[in-house]
Formats: C-alpha cells, structure tokens, sequence
C-alpha cells in the first residue's frame, strides 16, 4: 500500500507499507539404489536416502522515498525501510546414507533489518549527468536443513547477509539522441555473507565472514539509422572473500 505525492513539486515522496505470508516446501526427495541400466528400484534394498523440508516466511515493512529538487539541475534522493520477518521449519530426513530417521520441529528465525539509500544527482548539461550512491541492502536468514548426528557449532539458522554499495555513474547522450553511453563504478562491502556448507554429507547453509565485490559497467547505444539499434555492455567485477569463514563452511 503506497501513499505518493504529485509529481511536479519541488520535494517528492512515497511511503507505503508491505506485507507477505509464505509456504514453501521441498517435495521429499528420495534417493533408490536401482537396477543396473534402469530406473526400477532393485529388489531387497532399502529406500538410500528421504527427505522432506516444509517452511512458513512471514514479513511486515515500513518503507519511504524522497527526492528533493535543490536546483533545476541538482537533486538529492533518500530513503528508508524497516522490516520484520519470522521463518519457521520442520523437517524429516531418513535413510541409511543419512544415519536413519531424524525429526527437528519448529526450527525458526526472526530478524528485524533496516535498509537505506542517498543519492545525490547532477546535470551537467541537458543531455549529460553525473550521479552518486550509497545503498545497503540483505537477504533474509532462513532455518537450515540439518544433518543427522549434528555435530556441535552446526547452524540451526543462518544470519541475513548484509552489504552496502557505493556507487559513481555517468549517464550521457548525444544531442540528437541516437547515441547515449552509461557509465558507472561500484565497490560493495559485504558482511557475512552466505556461503554453501556441507555437513555430514549434507547440504546447508551457513555465514562466512566479510567480503568486497568491486567493477565497472558500461552500456552503449546507437541508433545510425531509422529502424535499426545497436547496444553494446559490459563489464568487469573483482570479487573475493576478506576475512576466513568458519571451518565448517
């Protein structure tokens, strides 16, 4: 549900509120030893591996945007979000390659983040701008499918990952429109990241530790002639993990 002002002042807003309710749920997997050359499960030999993983997601948000028109060429954009969401799992794995049957009941989660963005614009000419951007952002912790015989320190949950993306860009175009070029360079600090595991030759989730993902995009575009347009992108992303993960991961 939003709530947005007109268009045409000199300060734009939209705050508005979000809500969602979701069930989710891996259908059971089975794993069978089968004939040679077949598909039949062969005869006399038990079920290898089940499993079967049922999930709820349930999520409440408060959310604002602003932009504020300083001159006729230079704008400053800010917003805001907060949220609050709760996870709940149950799940059942059984098997002789997962040590037999193991029950967990009513695994859950619950995180309540806050998210942010600024992002002040410049036109240097009518067709020619300059922009910046500070921006944080996640993904939600969920309740981790668990390995029989557990050992200790294994992740009942996994944390949201957080990051923060700042952001310098150039947009440009040509007088007559038929060519434009986009122009922009980021770095993003990311914090405990979410990683694949395995555990007991399952696999889960769980949080590394801190990590950079730096680049370059750019995207062309040119229209030589009526009816026919080129666009060319691309673009360069160093990424790498800066701080050891957990032995576990």
């Amino acid at each position: 549900f939003r709530i947005v002002s007109r268009q045409d002042q000199p300060f734009e807003w939209l705050v508005g509120v979000y809500y969602t309710e979701e069930d989710s749920g891996i259908n059971p997997q089975t794993i069978s030893a089968v004939s040679a050359g077949t598909e039949t499960p062969a005869p006399g030999f038990p079920t290898l591996a089940n499993a079967q993983l049922v999930s709820t997601f349930e999520e409440m948000a408060l959310f604002a945007n602003a932009t504020w028109h300083v001159t006729d060429r230079f704008d400053l954009s800010f917003g805001g979000r907060i949220s609050e969401n709760d996870q709940n799992a149950s799940q059942v794995l059984d098997g002789i390659l997962v040590g037999g049957l193991t029950t967990f009941d009513d695994v859950s989660s619950s995180e309540s983040p806050f998210t942010y963005s600024f992002s002040p614009r410049f036109e240097l000419t009518d067709s020619t701008s300059v922009y910046g951007r500070v921006a944080t952002g996640y993904r939600p912790g969920v309740p981790n499918v668990l390995p029989p015989g557990a050992p200790p320190g294994t992740p009942a949950s996994y944390d949201s990952d957080e990051l923060t993306n700042y952001e310098v860009g150039l947009k440009t175009a040509s007088a007559d429109g038929r060519f434009a070029l986009d122009l922009a360079a980021f770095y993003l600090d990311w914090k405990d990241i979410q990683l694949f595991a395995i555990i007991n030759s399952v696999g889960l989730n769980a949080n590394g530790g801190t990590a950079v993902s730096q680049g370059l995009e750019f995207t062309a575009t040119a229209q030589p002639t009526a009816g026919l347009s080129l666009s060319l992108s691309g673009a360069y992303t160093d990424a790498y993990l800066t701080q050891d993960t957990d032995p576990i991961v």
